[in-house]
């Protein structure tokens, strides 16, 4: 009696790693799709060696996150430490990188009209490191789903940071913008499905 409820949350978590493996992919199409204008990001980088390996590291979770939640969700098996620690350790670097680098610009520049947005980043940002150290102390299904939902705010930081710019991105719609937004808002409800408290 005691491992149902265990075996309905377990199955909820697999069910959640599934059907995010979609929005997850959505995340990474404005790499070539057009994205706040006529060009890809991938286009914008121009080949140079920088922005295309941050461009890599930004795509590379949410990618893998994606297709282990697809593969594995198929077969009924929960992903091991390693398919788990890899997507999560990249994620964390990224989490503590834009940390660093909302940290940076409060600093410089302390009386920006954008302040309130670039603090709303930081919150959010620390929350996805939070979601996805949490993860490692999680077992089954459960800890991918606090990858997913690192993830996931990560993908708001980086919104609310393309959106409040000087220079803000989603001015004219494009297919990039919408596909990312797209995933965004297709991984909201699942995140709330998975992660949010339950009664006993």
């Amino acid at each position: 009696m005691s491992d149902a409820p265990k075996d309905l949350a377990e199955e909820r978590h697999r069910l959640v790693a599934m059907a995010a493996g979609v929005p997850l992919w959505m995340l990474c199409l404005p790499l070539v799709l057009p994205f706040g204008g006529r060009e890809s990001l991938l286009q914008m980088a121009a080949g140079d060696a920088a922005p295309v390996a941050i461009l890599a590291g930004l795509a590379f979770a949410p990618l893998f996150t994606g297709a282990v939640g697809l593969v594995r969700g198929f077969k009924q098996a929960a992903p091991g430490r390693w398919l788990f620690g890899v997507p999560a350790v990249a994620a964390t670097l990224v989490a503590l990188g834009m940390i660093l680098v909302i940290t940076l610009l409060l600093l410089i520049e302390p009386t920006s009209r954008y302040q309130p947005f670039v603090w709303v980043g930081l919150v959010v940002a620390l929350g996805a490191l939070v979601c996805l150290v949490w993860g490692f102390f999680r077992k089954g299904w459960r800890r991918f789903s606090h990858v997913v939902g690192g993830i996931w705010l990560l993908g708001l930081v980086l919104g609310i940071s393309l959106r409040f710019s000087p220079k803000p991105f989603f001015t004219a719609p494009s297919w990039g913008e919408w596909a990312f937004l797209f995933g965004l808002a297709a991984l909201a409800p699942l995140i709330v499905f998975a992660l949010a408290p339950r009664r006993a």
